[in-house]
């Protein structure tokens, strides 16, 4: 989906969500929100410790019942592991196979983007470390 859309008609739709995009973008607030009113489970996996087998802890989540919205996941380890740690802790394979799942639950992904002056400004007030947006 492209532009703005009813977050209500969406979380109402759907027993899975998958919410990614750069940090600072409104992820969690949007989780918290969402979770509150239409009683999701928030799954936040850049809390979970790198000792965990990462494509097994995801299907345990996905196999099991009720509403389930991920602030970032599978996704965010493909794109992210390798920058930060230099590998993802996660193959491509594996995350197909995880997107079929959360498509097999009614799931939906959402990408969630701001200008960048925006997220910069998030990210200062959050814990006041961000990157500069001069080239």
């Amino acid at each position: 989906m492209a532009g703005d859309v009813n977050l209500d008609e969406m979380a109402t739709a759907h027993d899975t969500l998958v919410l990614e995009g750069p940090d600072g973008v409104g992820k969690s607030t949007l989780a918290e929100r969402l979770s509150a009113q239409h009683g999701f489970r928030v799954i936040d996996s850049s809390r979970t410790p790198d000792r965990l087998d990462r494509a097994n802890w995801y299907r345990e989540i996905l196999d099991g019942a009720g509403r389930i919205l991920f602030d970032r996941c599978f996704v965010t380890d493909l794109v992210y592991g390798p920058l930060h740690r230099g590998r993802s802790r996660i193959t491509w394979s594996e995350a197909f196979d995880l997107a079929e799942s959360v498509i097999d639950r009614v799931g939906l992904f959402v990408h969630l983007t701001a200008p960048p002056p925006v997220i910069r400004q998030r990210l200062l007030a959050r814990d006041g470390k961000a990157a500069s947006l001069a080239r």
